[in-house]
């Protein structure tokens, strides 16, 4: 891997904490080159590596004043600032990551590494040898060592095929189980969506169920009580199109659309049992809790009431 790659990669990684983020000049930079892919996903894992080890490399430092400092680790490591020579520092640590030289003499990872985005915010993460999982705001992603992923909310996952090393996502008392694609789960613990882009997954009630295959274009419905999944259609393009900053929304259950927009605002949602599995389809703009419920309520027609601090659609006498 050269350093112009590796240098790229991190460029895109540091970029991912900004508000102006290029989600679609990150996509095609990913898609020019398999390299590129590899190079992100080696970063994203060294930022990882270095801030589980925060406390092991500041006792190994030298420090100013007799101690290792907050200050000191982040002069030395500057994971997710801008800075010029990131190349040939993303060489070294490599190196010495794969050689074990530096790695082998830290702590070992946890059992479990957890993943959040904020309300309003993504995060992209490297889940696993070519494959990243990008968190929609409100959303945590946690990751078993040796085991499966573990999602609760809503996350777009991009996946190199590797027949040998499959990607296997636990949501809801469901299973995701994907080779190689691009897709995305979203649920809000009653319902889960399941939506492919590219590729192929197979998705099934946890406890033994016959696996439902969803191929490009197709999504599934699951019923969390019953442990049923419905076979639908999908469009690729509204699958993670919140990822660019637009909520594309094709036969969606009313009940995942609301999730949406508590997560992203930060605010509760909520959905009368009557209507939570109307289908829904339509763009919504990021906003606040107001605008985006005012913009559902006109294309749905469902009505609108505040509950306390909730917003409830579909309920009587709104």
């Amino acid at each position: 891997m050269n350093d112009a790659i590796l240098e790229a990669a991190a460029l895109w990684h540091q970029g991912q904490a900004r508000d102006d983020m290029d989600w679609d000049g990150f996509t095609a930079w990913l898609e020019a080159d398999p390299r590129h892919r590899e190079a992100y996903d080696d970063i994203a894992l060294l930022d990882e590596r270095v801030d589980n080890a925060r406390g092991a490399i500041l006792a190994s430092l030298p420090a100013n004043d007799g101690e290792a400092s907050d200050d000191h680790f982040e002069a030395r490591f500057p994971a997710r600032r801008p800075y010029l020579a990131w190349g040939g520092i993303a060489t070294a640590l490599l190196v010495a990551v794969t050689a074990g030289s530096w790695w082998a003499s830290g702590p070992s990872l946890p059992a479990t590494t957890s993943y959040a985005a904020a309300a309003g915010q993504t995060r992209t993460v490297a889940v696993a040898d070519g494959a990243t999982a990008t968190l929609a705001g409100g959303s945590r992603l946690d990751v078993a060592k040796g085991a499966a992923l573990t999602l609760a909310g809503s996350a777009y996952f991009d996946v190199r095929h590797d027949p040998a090393r499959p990607l296997t996502v636990n949501v809801s008392g469901f299973e995701v189980r994907d080779v190689g694609t691009r897709f995305d789960i979203n649920s809000d613990g009653k319902t889960i969506r399941v939506a492919v882009a590219e590729g192929k997954v197979s998705v099934a009630a946890s406890g033994g169920a016959v696996p439902t295959e969803v191929t490009a274009g197709h999504a599934v419905v699951g019923d969390v009580a019953r442990g049923t999944v419905t076979l639908v259609t999908a469009a690729p393009a509204s699958v993670g199109a919140w990822r660019s900053g637009r909520f594309i929304y094709d036969q969606v259950p009313l009940s995942l659309v609301a999730a949406d927009i508590a997560r992203y605002t930060g605010h509760p949602v909520t959905v009368a049992e009557g209507v939570a599995q109307r289908r829904f389809s339509g763009v919504l703009a990021p906003g606040d809790r107001d605008s985006m419920v005012a913009s559902v309520r006109q294309l749905a027609g469902v009505s609108v009431r505040r509950e306390g601090d909730a917003v409830l659609l579909g309920g009587t006498g709104g």
